[in-house]
């Protein structure tokens, strides 16, 4: 007897692996997870996040196919998200099958309403996986609420129509509504984002060695890590950097990159402040090793972008076992989950916030009780296993035609 072809999904992203950026690393491990039961193609572009060319018949030792588009590195951004949309079109248009399931991402954004028409075309599944809710990311960083609804409302109806019978997988329960009302009422399921599974456990990692080398020795060591972007709240993390400059334990780390990152090197630089170091992004070997060194993290998003992203930055502290300080959405679903789980503190005030770690206001004792506390919720929330478990069902379920959601 033959055995049942599996069924094929595709994974679109402008991103995969072996790229470092967030929603590779994540879009592939997901689809090593998921080629076991699937038949799993993603097709990504050839230019790299950080600039680094790659060839795009480079092969990789995958347990899924990687189509890769040319996207040129020196044409800008809007430039690559066109060359990846006309290569990322012309494949599906030539390998799409019926009751093939399409899983786009949100590199570049609105990709889903994008392609579309060309899953409709072959009688395929779509399902848009919402990292980031555009075009309400971009109206809310650039223009004041009352206008930006207005100009979010043509977008929306194109969204509607190019969306119509699509599913949707957020990333949180605010995003699930954002989205919800954005489509009118589309069926959305959440699934938690988590720690990439081949990633060592910070948790059982010793840092003592790179706390001496960092000269943080018998300091409090507040950290940044990762992204900051346009999302997060950098005028926070300014006045940390300054809350800091005076202090006699507390020192601010920072590693990672984005539009915010420049903003804060530069006022650092400019008012010599003191007790801060800033890092470019680690190697992903080395994150581990840093994610523990800290004694509290700073999570930081700005109020107006509550429900249209989630800083995915929290599982890997939950998973070294650490402290958070949520600074700028103090309503938000981070600064929720840090109250209901005593995972640390959330503060309206960063110069405050400073000055209670610096003063013994926030003991030894706590810190490691409520860094504990993260490392259980951890355990809890499975997230890794959880989201392949979801996942699978999701696409199993996209491919029957039934709706996705919870």
């Amino acid at each position: 007897m033959v055995p049942e072809p599996r069924r094929r999904v595709w994974f679109l992203n402008r991103y995969a692996a072996p790229d470092i950026s967030a929603t590779s690393v994540l879009l592939s491990d997901l689809a090593r997870a998921l080629s076991r039961p699937f038949d799993v193609k993603v097709i990504a572009g050839n230019a790299a996040y950080r600039g680094i060319g790659m060839d795009a018949n480079d092969s990789t030792a995958e347990a899924f196919e990687i189509k890769r588009v040319p996207v040129p590195p020196d044409v800008g951004r809007l430039g690559q998200y066109r060359a990846y949309l006309r290569g990322a079109r012309r494949v599906l248009a030539s390998q799409l099958e019926p009751d093939d399931v399409v899983v786009a991402l949100t590199d570049p954004p609105m990709l889903g309403a994008w392609v579309a028409p060309v899953v409709r075309a072959r009688s395929a599944q779509l399902v848009q996986w919402w990292q980031d809710v555009f075009p309400d990311i971009a109206s809310a960083h650039y223009l004041p609420p009352g206008l930006g609804r207005v100009a979010n409302k043509p977008v929306h109806i194109w969204l509607r129509q190019r969306l119509r019978g699509a599913q949707h997988v957020v990333l949180s329960p605010q995003m699930q509504v954002r989205v919800r009302d954005m489509l009118g009422d589309a069926p959305a399921r959440v699934i938690e984002n988590w720690v990439p599974s081949e990633r060592e456990d910070a948790s059982v990692v010793d840092a003592t060695a790179l706390r001496t080398e960092l000269g943080l020795s018998g300091r409090i060591v507040l950290m940044y890590s990762g992204n900051l972007g346009r999302v997060h709240d950098t005028s926070a993390l300014i006045a940390i950097a300054r809350a800091v400059s005076d202090s006699q334990s507390v020192s601010l780390l920072v590693q990672g990159g984005g539009a915010g990152m420049d903003k804060l090197k530069a006022v650092v630089s400019a008012e010599r402040l003191q007790n801060v170091q800033m890092r470019d992004y680690v190697p992903a070997g080395d994150l581990p090793k840093w994610l523990r060194l800290a004694d509290v993290h700073v999570v930081s998003l700005r109020t107006c972008m509550r429900g249209l992203s989630y800083p995915s930055k929290v599982y890997p502290i939950l998973q070294a076992g650490r402290p958070i300080l949520s600074i700028g959405d103090v309503d938000g679903e981070v600064a929720h989950r840090v109250r209901q789980h005593r995972l640390g503190w959330v503060s309206g005030s960063p110069k405050d916030a400073v000055a209670a770690l610096d003063t013994g206001q926030w003991s030894r004792e706590e810190l490691d009780a409520a860094g504990q506390r993260s490392r259980v919720l951890f355990e809890k929330l499975d997230l890794y296993a959880s989201a392949v478990s979801a996942w699978t069902d999701c696409i199993a379920t996209a491919r029957q035609g039934e709706t996705c959601s919870n």
